[in-house]
């Protein structure tokens, strides 16, 4: 699996974070849009939390009902997303709680949530929480703020978005959205079946 860098990680490099906002502000930082299975890319991500999982004592468990979802994305910045949520979940959830990875299929795209059973966020905080160097003093969620900046950039790059849902006391929810990928052209072009007049037809056509 390729190198994860998790913007959530506390006491982090504070200047190559915010190097890295300035250049997805500046549009260098274009996503790189391939074809890739979501579901492998969270289980990858998941054996790379499962150490973490184990230390901290928090069950970490997911829910895909999907069989073969091939979304439209940057595989690199979707495991940068899904470290940072994460991370963060990892973060504010005590010791015997539980983090959980739900994958839903939509209409035109996927969900991922990723929810914990931590301390939750102060309905007056959660307009704000993508906001650049927010943090929430009274449920501990400190830092600098860009790491949730820096997973709405990169979501939305990829033409996806992403929101947060949450009561004090009964944890969290991150979800975001990504568009599957349309299917190749042989994916798409069934054979034709002849009607009983157009078989006639080609049947009585002059030679």
């Amino acid at each position: 699996a390729s190198a994860v860098t998790m913007f959530s990680t506390p006491g982090g490099n504070r200047s190559a974070i915010n190097s890295a906002s300035t250049r997805i502000e500046a549009g260098v930082l274009a996503p790189e849009i391939g074809r890739h299975n979501i579901r492998v890319i969270i289980e990858e991500i998941l054996l790379q939390f499962t150490p973490l999982a184990q230390q901290k004592s928090i069950a970490l468990t997911a829910q895909m009902e999907l069989k073969n979802p091939i979304l439209q994305c940057d595989r690199g910045r979707v495991e940068q997303v899904l470290s940072n949520l994460l991370g963060n979940a990892f973060k504010f959830t005590p010791a015997n709680g539980q983090v959980e990875i739900i994958l839903k299929s939509r209409e035109r795209d996927v969900q991922i949530t990723i929810q914990d059973n931590g301390p939750g966020i102060n309905p007056d905080q959660l307009p704000r929480i993508f906001d650049k160097f927010w943090q929430e003093k009274s449920t501990a969620r400190q830092g600098t703020g860009l790491g949730l900046s820096i997973a709405k950039a990169f979501v939305e790059a990829q033409g996806g978005r992403i929101w947060v849902e949450s009561e004090v006391g009964r944890g969290a929810q991150f979800h975001f959205t990504l568009p599957v990928a349309p299917p190749l052209s042989s994916e798409k072009s069934p054979k034709k079946e002849f009607t009983g007049k157009e078989r006639s037809d080609l049947e009585c056509s002059p030679t």
